[in-house]
């Protein structure tokens, strides 16, 4: 019973664990497409707010998950530009999520 009792609190304190989300980076502006932010003289035009997560398919560490979550809110979203982006990770998990504000250079 001292055993089972003991197995219980080690696994629910695992599972505590395991879905903490964790902040990466809050930024003023984050893109794939331009290397710099939207100058003054661009005209932005707001499209929607942004919420999206990228997954990688096998764990090979975190390095390029911001960029990869951006382009795939670019793409899906068809925006240039995000403000206000807050990345977070769940840790063990290879995911990396972001919020924010989508933004289109109007053209």
């Amino acid at each position: 019973m001292k055993n089972l009792i003991l197995m219980m609190f080690l696994m629910l304190s695992l599972t505590a664990c395991a879905g903490r989300s964790v902040k990466i980076l809050d930024a003023n502006w984050a893109s794939m497409k331009h290397s710099m932010p939207p100058s003054p003289k661009d005209k932005l035009v707001a499209v929607t707010n942004v919420n999206m997560e990228y997954c990688m398919e096998a764990w090979s560490g975190s390095f390029g998950l911001m960029d990869e979550v951006v382009k795939k809110v670019e793409l899906n979203y068809n925006i240039d530009y995000i403000k206000y982006p807050s990345f977070t990770q769940t840790q063990g998990r290879p995911c990396v999520q972001v919020s924010g504000e989508g933004y289109r250079v109007a053209r």
